[in-house]
């Protein structure tokens, strides 16, 4: 018996979906971590993010705490457009952590359970859309939190760099790529 029998039978996509919901958190992590360089203070961005509920609110701290201290330039640059890609991947995260999944010969759906409660009429679950979701899709937005990953890590050491506690930035910092969808 499996708890989402739909990602037994499409275990690719249900495996990177499962990614995608729990990684999130790390991506937060090394946000602080970034966060708390550029501020010179690991401990004050920890304990400000954390304390805060809701991811949202998380990465507005994260920015309201490290946008003074950025000058103009690239590595400002790169953190606004990291930040950017941090917000979408919580979307894509959102998604997938509120939603009922099922299957069917289309392929692998969900239902976005937050969709038809927004407005007042009687809550009705055959009217909720199911949106089929593709390997690729999925594939794509893995590909994007790797990316979102690896700028936040590259951030991180480059302020290292800047600040003379490394010798080198041991890695540049990756081109940003496209957003993927949420959905299809």
């Amino acid at each position: 018996m499996s708890l989402l029998p739909a990602f037994t039978r499409h275990p690719e996509a249900g495996r990177i979906v499962g990614l995608l919901v729990t990684a999130y958190g790390e991506l937060e992590f090394l946000l602080a971590h970034c966060v708390g360089e550029i501020i010179k203070s690991r401990d004050v961005a920890f304990k400000v993010m954390f304390r805060a509920r809701g991811e949202e609110q998380r990465i507005v701290l994260a920015d309201a705490l490290a946008r003074p201290t950025l000058t103009e330039g690239a590595y400002k640059t790169a953190f606004e457009q990291t930040i950017s890609a941090l917000r979408h991947c919580l979307k894509i995260r959102n998604q997938y952590a509120h939603c009922a999944w099922g299957d069917d010969a289309r392929g692998l759906w969900f239902v976005a359970l937050e969709e038809n409660a927004k407005d007042n009429t009687p809550y009705d679950l055959t009217e909720l859309t199911q949106h089929v979701l593709s390997l690729d899709l999925v594939r794509e937005q893995e590909a994007f939190f790797l990316n979102t990953k690896l700028r936040l890590e590259a951030l991180n050491f480059e302020r290292q760099y800047q600040t003379g506690q490394i010798a080198s930035p041991t890695v540049g910092i990756p081109a940003e790529i496209a957003k993927p969808a949420l959905r299809l």
